[in-house]
């Protein structure tokens, strides 16, 4: 895919990724940008820097997402690119309390299922579109990484990886992007380690973009940042058990 003169909605915009997501896609020549984000302040900073829309939105409720597609499309007259990816880092282990963790499964998992209810119709009927989902190598790979993150992210990916198998043959393009840790307010590192302690370098958000213009450039479905993370998932697959046992695989999400 190319962005230039695409309409694109980027859930999450305010901040992170998202930002860094709007920055990257109004340089490259998007037609329209809709910034959503359950921090309205922020995304009006940002819509308002790259020409685009702010809208708030809390993806976690279903009637929001609706709201939200229905006011991109009204105001862009049509979604070729939806990128879902708000998402949050909260809770540790199996102390985290159930509320958080559904809201989290609803942010992390449901946010996706909704938007794409709402948006491929639409890109079907118009001869296509493209469904970008922010996951996490989170939800490829567990490691340390706190349970409500990892549990979710997983679930994500499932998902994402079922709009992979099934859409794309009907002209829906679908990446999932799958950084470990990117330098934003939202990251997320195993309790009790550092930045320092990682087995792999902390990217920055324009590192992170550089990846996702030429996996969208590519229609890679699943966009890694930092390559290692193949490798990483590969060991997984050839050897469960000595994955499962082994200490010290550090690595944080976007």
């Amino acid at each position: 895919m190319d962005v230039s003169g695409q309409r694109i909605v980027v859930t999450g915009g305010a901040s992170g990724l998202g930002e860094g997501m709007c920055r990257r896609f109004h340089d490259l020549g998007a037609a329209g940008i809709i910034v959503a984000d359950i921090d309205f302040d922020g995304a009006e900073r940002v819509a308002a820097q790259v020409g685009g829309l702010a809208v708030r939105c809390d993806v976690g409720k279903e009637d929001q997402v609706v709201s939200l597609v229905a006011e991109a499309k009204s105001h862009l007259g049509g979604i070729d690119l939806f990128c879902s990816n708000a998402g949050y880092a909260a809770g540790v282990g199996l102390d985290t309390p159930t509320d958080l963790m559904l809201d989290m499964f609803n942010v992390h998992v449901m946010a996706h299922v909704w938007a794409a209810r709402e948006v491929v119709p639409d890109m079907l009927e118009q001869g296509g579109g493209y469904l970008l989902n922010t996951i996490s190598a989170a939800g490829m790979i567990s490691g340390p990484t706190p349970l409500p993150y990892v549990t979710t992210k997983h679930a994500a990916f499932g998902f994402v990886e079922w709009c992979g198998i099934n859409l794309k043959p009907k002209g829906i393009g679908v990446s999932t992007l799958c950084p470990t840790a990117v330098d934003t307010p939202g990251l997320l590192l195993p309790p009790g380690t550092t930045a320092d302690d990682r087995a792999m370098p902390m990217l920055s958000v324009e590192e992170c973009m550089d990846a996702l213009i030429d996996g969208l450039a590519a229609e890679t479905f699943i966009i890694l940042p930092q390559p290692a993370v193949a490798a990483m998932w590969a060991d997984r697959g050839a050897d469960y058990e000595t994955w499962i046992t082994q200490a010290g695989v550090t690595f944080g999400s976007g």
